[in-house]
């Protein structure tokens, strides 16, 4: 009787193992069917935004392109400005240096030719009276 009694619980173990794995496979097949309907609706919709992300790393490489050729251009200038102002201020002290030696002997012609003048003039009243 012990042996009939243990085979019918152990027979109703497996109903119940059988049942609870049935419900569970079709849990089971129900998220497989969620998950394939997400992954295809997610399909449809990944393609259009790898597409836009694509085409906006495309955007901003020319950007930065871009960028790195006005940099180099602005540095460009500043190194030609930089160059311009040190001929500048060279040309200056040069100009200067060569005014004050031309100078000096404009101011002794000048010296020279006024102290003429002068003396012509004092001749001439001399010679007037």
């Amino acid at each position: 009787m012990t042996l009939t009694i243990s085979v019918a619980v152990i027979a109703a173990v497996m109903v119940i193992v059988g049942i609870v794995a049935i419900i569970a496979l079709l849990y089971v097949i129900r998220l497989v069917k969620a998950a394939t309907s997400l992954i295809d609706s997610a399909k449809t919709q990944l393609v259009p935004v790898s597409h836009d992300l694509s085409r906006v790393s495309q955007k901003t490489q020319q950007i930065m392109d871009s960028v790195q050729r006005q940099v180099e251009t602005v540095e460009q200038s500043v190194n030609t400005v930089k160059d311009m102002t040190l001929r500048v201020r060279h040309f200056e002290e040069n100009l200067l240096t060569e005014a004050d030696r031309a100078a000096i002997p404009m101011v002794r012609t000048i010296r020279y030719l006024s102290a003429f003048w002068k003396g012509f003039q004092v001749f001439y009243s001399i010679m007037k009276k």
